[in-house]
């Protein structure tokens, strides 16, 4: 069965994410549930007090409390240097009339100066605060890229799981078909008598040969298949081929069942045709019906059409053999005298 596909858009829109609310994420080979927490915590982990005050780490996130602290803790010295500058200043006015006027001066402008630095540490910690806020939303646009990431191989391994259920379909219409075909083939065996030798057609795709799988046991009568791994292997022996076409004479032993030790001629290599006959297995060769051919001949005894002959011996009026005379015309014909046919393999069954 199809799994059925459920897209994350497909699915009704949450009022409200709770905080142990479950996301799919893989971690190496394994794929797992975490929490919304937890993901925006491994892609950005917030900074601390100490890390958010020190501001040398750019890789954690700023919350408004560190945000706050950072601040508080760059410009507090800048106050604490701004208030003492302005007691010296106090104390300088009080004391210009004398000789240290001057130093109080002094005091004056060093104070300035320390004001000034606690300005641009202000803005230094501001910065600072602007590049968490900057890395945060590249934090963001990360989490929601692996989201995509995790939806598209959610999706890929829905189309795979499709294709899979398809292809296992196919597998088992092809299964069922070869089983059918195998007990097709099996219950045509069974109907044949041992020592029955019969044709099948098996050129034609799909024509099903008899399975030596089971107790019945099948020979193909064709000569040079009693190797390994090949049709007759181990059910015939003493294979016998003896002269050329079209008189060739094959036989070979029978291994096994009620005909064992038994000669069977292998008439799928003679090529030769089975006929009824009261005596079973004799083998006849070729020969033509004795008949004769009378000679047209003119009244003055010459042949009238010699062409339409070939001169080579006939008989008389009486069926006496009359020896031949003139001279032989041209031959045709091939190399063997058959009718009209249309070839099979022929199998007999031995056990």
């Amino acid at each position: 069965m199809a799994l059925q596909l459920v897209k994350p858009g497909d699915l009704p829109v949450a009022a409200s994410v709770d905080t142990d609310a479950a996301l799919v994420v893989q971690n190496g080979d394994a794929v797992e549930q975490a929490t919304p927490a937890q993901i925006v915590d491994a892609g950005r982990p917030i900074a601390s007090e100490v890390e958010a005050v020190t501001g040398t780490d750019n890789t954690k996130a700023m919350t408004p409390l560190t945000v706050r602290q950072a601040i508080d803790a760059d410009t507090s010295g800048a106050v604490v240097q701004a208030q003492a500058a302005a007691d010296a200043a106090e104390a300088s006015a009080l004391d210009a009339e004398s000789a240290e006027e001057q130093t109080g001066l002094d005091a004056l402008a060093t104070a300035a100066d320390r004001v000034q630095t606690g300005l641009d540490a202000a803005a230094t910690a501001a910065d600072r605060v602007q590049t968490g806020l900057d890395a945060a939303a590249t934090g963001a646009d990360a989490i929601a890229t692996a989201a995509d990431r995790v939806q598209t191989g959610l999706d890929a391994a829905a189309t795979d799981a499709d294709a899979i259920a398809t292809a296992a379909d196919r597998v088992q219409t092809g299964l069922d078909a070869a089983s059918a075909a195998a007990d097709a083939a099996a219950a045509a065996a069974s109907l044949r008598a041992i020592g029955e030798p019969f044709a099948l057609w098996d050129h034609i795709t799909g024509c099903p040969v008899p399975s030596n799988a089971g107790t019945a046991k099948f020979i193909k009568l064709t000569a040079g298949l009693t190797g390994a791994g090949q049709y007759n292997e181990g059910l015939l022996t003493s294979e016998s081929v003896s002269g050329s076409a079209p008189a060739i004479t094959a036989t070979a032993v029978i291994v096994g069942g009620p005909m064992d030790g038994q000669a069977v001629p292998l008439v799928n290599t003679e090529q030769a045709f089975i006929r009824p006959t009261t005596t079973s297995g004799v083998l006849q060769t070729s020969q033509n019906l004795s008949h004769r051919h009378d000679m047209p001949q003119g009244r003055d005894g010459t042949l009238t059409n010699p062409g339409a002959f070939v001169k080579a011996g006939y008989s008389n009026d009486s069926g006496a053999a009359t020896a031949p005379t003139g001279t032989a015309l041209g031959l045709n014909g091939g190399d063997e005298a058959r009718p009209r046919n249309r070839s099979a393999t022929f199998y007999m069954r031995i056990l």
